[in-house]
């Protein structure tokens, strides 16, 4: 999670939801113009990787897949329903029984006004 605002501070991104689980993770982010989705998310996986091998002395082996899934939200209503869908994710995996409940997710700032780690710009 701090590495996600970390880059979300240098891309001047804003990140509208997060969900982080125990085998992936999901976010909802804007990246300004003249910055790359694509470079965010290679610094990001590529930093979280190198953390993760570095704690557990480990050589490099495969820790990410080699693409991630871009796509554009044009509307309200796509949004609500990729907003409800990531919120959904630790409720689905058994983790909790509402989406609040689960501690690495935005679904507390949505549904309770609580801050996070990672800083959340709800607004499209």
């Amino acid at each position: 999670m701090e590495k996600i605002e970390l880059y979300r501070i240098r891309d001047d991104a804003l990140i509208h939801a997060y969900v982080i689980m125990p085998n992936h993770f999901h976010l909802l982010i804007s990246i300004r113009q003249g910055n790359s989705i694509s470079a965010y998310m290679r610094d990001l996986k590529k930093m979280i990787a190198y953390e993760y091998y570095q704690m557990n002395r480990m050589q490099t082996v495969r820790f990410w897949h080699s693409r991630f899934d871009d796509f554009d939200i044009v509307n309200e209503d796509t949004y609500k329903v990729k907003l409800n869908y990531l919120h959904q994710n630790p409720v689905r995996a058994g983790l909790v029984k509402e989406p609040e409940e689960w501690a690495y997710s935005s679904a507390r700032y949505y549904m309770r006004d609580e801050p996070g780690i990672i800083t959340v710009s709800p607004a499209l």
